[in-house]
């Protein structure tokens, strides 16, 4: 008995530490592109390179990676839409330069 409890408390273990370390990973690589998108947009000579650095930035997802769209908050969602839509924004920008 004591056996099996120890095989299921490993279990658990094991299957929590991974997603705490890629929420983490996902919220500190958003933070990063977009603070690098900042950089470019500010200091940069071409703001393309910020604009691409913006997109990359959905790559990674701030928030509950395994939540579907459905069951977000309504803060995460409207979140990542205006996202999208700076980065459209920008991008019909870049192209109409």
């Amino acid at each position: 008995m004591e056996n099996q409890d120890a095989v299921k408390n490993q279990e658990s273990i094991t299957e929590t530490k991974p997603q705490k370390e890629l929420a983490w990973f996902g919220k500190a690589g958003y933070t990063a592109f977009v603070l690098l998108a900042l950089y470019f947009l500010l200091f940069g000579k071409d703001w393309s390179d910020s604009v691409m650095q913006f997109g990359i930035a959905l790559v990674f997802d701030p928030f509950d990676p395994k939540q579907p769209w459905q069951q977000r908050p309504l803060y995460q969602r409207v979140w990542l839409l205006a996202h999208v839509a700076l980065l459209i924004t920008g991008f019909v920008v870049m192209l109409l330069q």
